[in-house]
């Protein structure tokens, strides 16, 4: 396997649910569920970063890949 030049290991994941998050600070923040594969995290609540880029009006469009891949699956 290639190691990762990151210094944070960045995992595949898939968005189950997706809704408005207008309590955040940053008024274009979504709230998302996602499937991260046999990841389990004890408790219900836990915190994920995404990776995106903003669209040409301002709202995060997330990095995804060009073909299916394992759940769970080390981003290198």
């Amino acid at each position: 396997m290639v190691e990762s030049p990151f210094d944070v290991e960045i995992e595949v994941g898939e968005i189950l649910e997706a809704e408005p998050f207008p309590e955040a600070e940053k008024p274009k923040m979504t709230k998302l569920w996602i499937d991260l594969g046999s990841v389990r995290i004890a408790g219900f609540e836990s915190e994920a970063l995404t990776v995106g880029v903003p669209s040409e009006e301002g709202y995060p469009v997330l990095v995804s890949p060009d073909e299916d891949v394992p759940l769970g699956g080390v981003v290198y």
